[in-house]
């Protein structure tokens, strides 16, 4: 039984645009159903480009339920707790942060095609409504270092910075 797998969730810019295209075209009695496939579809393109590790929801296998993150891992549910950090190793500051039991796993990997494994997510944002931008939350599992609140590059720089120190 295979308690972590990984899934190919890559969705590109053209699938995301002829989503919209058949959404344009689709009567609108039935606009709602095809607007909510499309906005999944469109949502996780951009958390992927934004490196958000986001919990997606769960899938049915035959060996139980699965936790899927944008990145493409997956858990079992029933192990989760088997291969996440425990709430003992984590600091206060970060526990703070209300991870979700996926974002404490120590097996996601990278969003390119290569999906190298990475020690280091950015796990939240807020909108800042008077500069209109997202602000970033980061963390490192290994050294357990946290930004919070930056800019999306200063984040994926955070990111890519404790991924080549941890895991060159």
């Amino acid at each position: 039984m295979d308690v972590i797998r990984y899934t190919d969730r890559n969705v590109t810019k053209e699938y995301v645009e002829k989503l919209r295209a058949q959404l344009d075209r689709t009567e609108p009695q039935h606009k709602i159903n095809m607007f909510r496939g499309f906005l999944k579809y469109a949502n996780l393109q951009s958390w992927r480009e934004q490196s958000w590790h986001e919990f997606l929801g769960t899938t049915l296998k035959s060996n139980g339920n699965y936790l899927m993150c944008t990145c493409g891992l997956d858990v079992l549910k029933s192990d989760l707790e088997s291969v996440a950090l425990s709430s003992r190793e984590i600091p206060e500051e970060i526990a703070a942060l209300d991870l979700s039991g996926l974002e404490r796993v120590r097996h996601h990997i990278d969003f390119s095609a290569a999906g190298k494994p990475v020690c280091a997510l950015i796990v939240d944002f807020i909108f800042d409504s008077s500069d209109k931008t997202y602000l970033w939350t980061a963390y490192c599992q290994v050294c357990l270092a946290l930004i919070r609140q930056v800019e999306n590059d200063v984040a994926v720089d955070f990111v890519n910075a404790h991924n080549k120190l941890h895991l060159a």
